[in-house]
C-alpha cells in the first residue's frame, strides 16, 4: 500500500471517530422524543374529618322474657308457632283449667252465701234500730245487730278477693306472652307436669325491633369520647359493621355505660342503642362498632395509593403545579381514616397530588399529562 493510500484511511478513520463522539446518543434522542406521563390527580381540600376507633361487640335483645307459668298443672296445648313473632298478651300455652274452674265457681258460690247473709244482717239490723227507738229492745240486743251487719259485710269482701284471686288463677290456665317480639323453640312439649314460678322456662320472647350493641373500650378512650360529645353532639352516632365488614343502615346512639372499671384490662362496657326494624342484628352476634374518638378540623386527606414509600419507609407524593410539572414532596403522615391519610406536615391545602401514575413520573420538574379523577357523589 502506497503512502498516500494510507494517509487517506487514517483521515477517513479519524472522520468517523470525531463524527461518533459528537452524535446524540439513542437513550439521549429516544429521552427527548417521549411524551408526558399520563397520570390522575386530585386536588386535596381542607375538611372536617371524625376519627373512629373500631371496637368488638356483642348483640343483645332489648327485652328478653322467660315464659313460665304461674299456676301448676298439666300442659295441654301450644298455641304458637316456634321462631314466629307474637304480639304481647298473645297466647302461647293452654293448662288444663278443670280444677281451677271448679275453685272460681266454689268461690262464686261462697260470694252468694255471704251476700245473703249479709242482706239477713241488714234486715235484723233494721228491725233492732225500730225496736230500740221504741225502747222496746236494749241496746245490747241493737249493737249486737250491727257487728252482725258489719260482720256480714266484711264476709262479702272476702268473698269477693277469693272469688278474684281464683279467677286470676284460672286465666293463668293461658300462658300469655308479657312482651312484642319473636318466640324461640318450645322447651316443654304438651302432657308435661308444669308448676307455679319452676326453675326451666316454657319458652323465651326476645324483643329484637331493636337491639343493645355492649363494647369494650378503654377507660382512657372513654374520656375522650365524653368530651367529643359535648363538643359536637351530632357525632356522638355509632357505626355497625357485620362480620363481613359491611356497614349496617342504621346507626347506634349510646346510651350508657358500666360504673366499674375491668381491674385486669382497664376497660368499661358501653352500651349502644340500634335500631332493627329489618332484624338482621340477633342476639348473641358478633359485630364491630365504629365509636367516634376525636374530630379534626381542616384536614387534608391523602388517598393510600397516592403515597410512595422509600426504602427507608419515609412517605412522599407527587404534585402538579399550574404549568402541569411534577415535584416531589415528603410528608408527614397522621391517622388512618378510611382508607386514607390525614397529613400532618409537607401537603399545602388545595394542592394537585397524583393518586395514579406517579411511578411514571422519574424526574423532579417533568411534564405530565393530568387527568382529574372524578370526585365521590356526597
Amino acid at each position: 500500500m502506497t503512502h498516500s493510500s494510507r494517509k487517506h484511511i487514517l483521515t477517513v478513520a479519524m472522520g468517523l471517530a470525531i463524527g461518533l463522539a459528537f452524535a446524540p446518543t439513542s437513550s439521549s434522542a429516544q429521552g427527548a422524543g417521549r411524551p408526558p406521563a399520563m397520570v390522575t390527580t386530585m386536588q386535596i381540600k381542607p375538611e372536617t374529618v371524625t376519627i373512629s376507633e373500631e371496637l368488638p361487640g356483642r348483640v343483645s335483645a332489648f327485652r328478653t322474657a322467660a315464659i313460665r307459668p304461674q299456676v301448676g298443672g298439666i300442659l295441654e296445648e301450644r298455641l304458637f308457632e316456634q321462631g314466629a313473632d307474637v304480639k304481647e298478651n298473645q297466647p302461647l300455652f293452654k293448662i288444663a283449667s278443670e280444677t281451677y274452674e271448679a275453685q272460681v265457681d266454689n268461690a262464686r258460690a261462697a260470694l252468694t252465701s255471704a251476700e245473703a247473709s249479709l242482706d239477713l244482717a241488714n234486715i235484723q239490723l233494721d228491725r233492732a234500730r225500730q225496736l230500740f227507738e221504741k225502747k222496746s229492745a236494749s241496746q245490747q240486743t241493737y249493737d249486737s245487730a250491727q257487728a252482725e251487719a258489719k260482720s256480714a259485710e266484711a264476709s262479702v269482701a272476702a268473698a269477693k278477693a277469693t272469688l278474684k284471686a281464683q279467677q286470676i288463677n284460672l286465666d293463668h290456665t293461658t300462658v300469655r306472652s308479657p312482651i312484642n317480639g319473636r318466640i324461640g323453640a318450645a322447651l316443654v312439649s304438651e302432657g308435661a307436669l308444669v308448676s307455679a314460678n319452676q326453675s326451666q322456662a316454657l319458652a323465651t320472647v326476645q324483643q329484637v325491633d331493636k337491639v343493645y350493641v355492649d363494647l369494650r373500650r378503654s377507660a382512657l378512650d372513654l374520656l375522650k369520647m365524653q368530651k367529643m360529645a359535648n363538643l359536637a353532639p351530632d357525632s356522638s352516632s355509632i357505626e355497625i359493621l357485620g362480620v363481613d365488614g359491611t356497614a349496617y343502615e342504621q346507626k347506634g346512639q349510646p346510651i350508657f355505660t358500666d360504673v366499674t372499671v375491668d381491674e385486669a384490662t382497664g376497660d368499661v362496657t358501653m352500651r349502644v342503642l340500634v335500631e332493627n326494624p329489618n332484624q338482621d342484628l340477633l342476639p348473641g352476634m358478633f359485630v364491630r362498632a365504629l365509636v367516634p374518638r376525636q374530630i379534626v378540623e381542616n384536614a387534608l386527606l391523602l388517598p393510600q395509593q397516592a403515597i410512595i414509600r422509600g426504602v427507608t419507609g419515609d412517605a412522599r407524593v407527587v404534585v402538579v403545579d399550574d404549568e402541569g410539572k411534577a415535584h416531589f414532596k415528603n410528608v408527614v403522615l397522621g391517622e388512618l381514616v378510611k382508607r386514607s391519610y390525614i397529613v400532618t406536615e409537607g401537603l399545602e391545602p388545595n394542592e394537585t397530588v397524583i393518586i395514579r401514575g406517579q411511578t411514571r413520573v422519574t424526574q423532579d420538574g417533568a411534564q405530565v399529562n393530568a387527568t382529574p379523577a372524578e370526585q365521590p357523589k356526597q
